[in-house]
């Protein structure tokens, strides 16, 4: 007998799951912060939490009138992101590189908020092809945080308290 396609069909959707769940997020240093979403004429404005690990991977959660985070993102220092919540739909993860495109301008923020301690002190802003981005930064971190998709016409900002 032979098993050939059932054995095809089981690896076949062992490739498709989703990978367990992350090991629980332990802060070092987290901050608060407004975040304003635009997309289009689309917009939302809301508290965020901000942390960052000692591992090197930071974690942003967005509130909008409720104690369960619309908007839950984790990005690892491997590149292994992860969205949750209800903006996200039915979530996402996996790398950041391959995330959905609905997701990009957001990676591109958790990066840059990801990486601030590398940043210089001082009011930047940067022009790519895909984006814009403008930061200010004191010696105490930062301050604000701006991004905007050329390709999506979205804007992500960050105002830390």
């Amino acid at each position: 007998m032979n098993n050939s396609p059932a054995l095809l069909l089981v690896l076949f959707l062992a490739g498709c799951a989703t990978p367990g769940e992350l090991p629980a997020f332990q802060p070092v240093s987290k901050e608060t912060a407004v975040v304003r979403w635009q997309r289009g004429k689309v917009s939302l404005t809301g508290e965020a939490v901000c942390a960052r690990s000692q591992a090197g991977g930071t974690l942003i959660r967005l509130y909008k009138h409720s104690r369960s985070p619309l908007l839950e993102l984790r990005l690892e220092p491997d590149g292994l992101l992860a969205a949750r919540g209800s903006l996200a739909g039915a979530g996402w993860t996996g790398p950041y590189s391959a995330a959905p495109m609905p997701l990009a301008t957001w990676v591109s923020f958790l990066s840059i908020y990801q990486h601030a301690s590398d940043l210089p002190v001082g009011a930047k802003e940067l022009h790519t092809a895909a984006a814009r981005i403008a930061y200010e930064k004191t010696g105490a971190g930062l301050k604000s945080l701006s991004i905007a998709s050329t390709d999506q016409a979205e804007t992500i900002s960050g105002f830390f308290r």
